[in-house]
């Protein structure tokens, strides 16, 4: 077992934990916007803000909806990377396609909820920094897949 392989390993086994923690957080944040009395909100109080403002829904559908399908996806990819070693590079480039759009989004709500909405939902917050990671751990996985396709041509001689 090589040290790129347990690399690779690792990678994979965290980034599926930051899937089950995605899909956790967002699944919550579903469930509340059709249940709001089970929002639990400790650190701050602007989640009840958040969740029932104009900015919770995208046409009909509830944003926090959007964020598990995407949460989903994301896991199902990362899953089916560790199961298919031959799926590495499509799937790491969807991965970092996707969080990429993600974390994109999720500052556009972040700068709606300090500056148009004026509250904060601990658990939107919580959502972002698990994509930002993911992020971080996708661009690197990328990265050094890259660098070990350019490394295996150059040792063919091509």
């Amino acid at each position: 077992m090589d040290a790129g392989w347990r690399e690779r390993r690792s990678l994979d086994l965290l980034a599926i934990l930051l899937g089950l923690l995605a899909v956790g957080i967002s699944g919550y944040l579903t469930i509340t916007h059709y249940e709001e009395s089970l929002l639990v909100c400790s650190v701050v109080n602007g989640c009840e803000t958040v969740q029932s403002s104009e900015y919770a829904m995208l046409g009909p559908v509830p944003v926090a909806l959007l964020g598990l399908i995407g949460a989903v996806a994301m896991l199902a990819l990362a899953i089916a990377r560790r199961l298919r070693p031959a799926w590495i590079y499509p799937t790491s480039v969807a991965l970092f396609g996707m969080a990429l759009a993600s974390v994109f989004f999720l500052l556009y709500l972040t700068y709606l909820e300090i500056w148009v909405i004026e509250a904060i939902c601990q658990w939107c917050v919580s959502f972002l920094i698990v994509m930002l990671i993911w992020l971080g751990v996708e661009g690197y996985r990328l990265w050094r897949e890259l660098f070990a396709v350019h490394d295996d041509l150059i040792e063919d001689g091509v």
